[in-house]
C-alpha cells in the first residue's frame, strides 16, 4: 500500500483542473457555508465542496466557519437569544459572542446567514438574512443530488472545527472506522509543528511558537487508521509516514 499523501494541496481527481471549490463553496459570490453557495459552486464546475463543521447543543453538525457566529449570522438581531451571549476561550483565544454549542438545531434554524467579510465582499452582504444555516446532512443530500460539470458525483471534504476542548489529543474515537465502513477516506488537516497548534501532550516547552513534537502527533493519527493528511511541514510528515510504515 502506498504511503498516505501529505502536503497542503488536496488530493486531485483529475490533472486538468482544480478539484476543489475552496473552503466554503462559491463564497466570492454568496455568503459562505450556505446551501446556495455550495450549489453555485457546483454550477461553476466545482468537483468538491468543503463545509466547515461545528456542533449544536443537541449534537447536530452544522456548516459554519467557526462556532462563534456573531459575524456569520443575524443572531444579534434576535433578542430572544441575548441571554446566550457569553465569553469563552477557543483554542487559546478569548472570544465574546454566541456559540453554536449553546443552541439547539431548532434555535439555529431560526437564524439567517450574513456575509462574514462585508467590507471585502459588499455585494455578498446584499444577501444577508436570506439563507438558513445548513446541517451536514443537508449538504450531503445536495451533493448526492448534484453532478459535476463532467457528470460525476460531487465530493464533500468536511472540516470539523474546534473538536479537542481541554487541549489534549484524547483517545481515538470510532470515527475513522465508521468512515471506512461507509467507503469514505479520512484526511485530517492541518498539522503544524508550533506548540500553539499541537495537543498538550505533544508540546515542548512553554513558548507557543516553538516547535513541538509534530512527528509524534502525526504518528498517533496514522496509528488510528487515517488515509492521509495535510501539513505545513511535509518533511516532518514524510518522516512520520516512513517510521510508521516501517513497523
Amino acid at each position: 500500500m502506498p504511503p498516505p499523501p501529505t502536503g497542503r494541496t488536496a488530493p486531485s481527481r483529475r490533472k486538468t483542473r482544480s478539484s476543489s471549490s475552496g473552503t466554503a463553496g462559491a463564497s466570492g459570490c454568496l455568503p459562505e457555508h450556505t446551501l446556495d453557495a455550495y450549489a453555485l459552486a457546483i454550477e461553476q464546475c466545482a468537483d468538491f465542496i468543503e463545509p466547515d463543521l461545528v456542533s449544536t447543543n443537541d449534537g447536530v453538525l452544522v456548516a459554519r466557519h467557526e462556532n462563534e457566529i456573531s459575524g456569520t449570522t443575524d443572531v444579534a438581531d434576535h433578542p430572544e437569544f441575548a441571554y446566550l451571549r457569553t465569553t469563552k476561550t477557543i483554542d487559546g483565544t478569548t472570544l465574546t459572542g454566541w456559540f453554536t454549542e449553546d443552541f439547539t438545531l431548532g434555535e439555529l434554524k431560526t437564524l439567517r446567514a450574513v456575509e462574514r467579510i462585508p467590507d471585502s465582499r459588499p455585494a455578498n452582504a446584499t444577501f444577508d438574512g436570506q439563507f438558513e444555516i445548513p446541517t451536514l446532512q443537508e449538504v450531503i443530500d445536495l451533493a448526492r443530488s448534484s453532478r459535476t460539470c463532467d457528470g460525476k458525483v460531487v465530493g464533500i471534504y468536511p472540516e470539523t472545527k474546534h473538536p479537542e476542548a481541554d487541549g489534549t489529543l484524547g483517545e481515538p474515537s470510532p470515527v475513522v472506522d465508521d468512515a471506512h465502513e461507509e467507503g469514505l477516506l479520512v484526511h485530517p488537516y492541518t498539522f503544524r509543528r508550533e506548540n500553539r497548534f499541537l495537543p498538550r501532550e505533544y508540546r515542548i516547552g512553554t513558548d507557543p511558537n516553538a516547535p513541538g513534537d509534530l512527528e509524534g502527533e502525526i504518528q498517533a493519527f496514522l496509528a488510528a487508521g487515517i488515509d492521509g493528511f495535510f501539513t505545513d511541514n511535509p518533511d516532518i510528515g514524510h518522516r512520520a509516514v516512513e517510521k510508521t510504515t516501517a513497523h
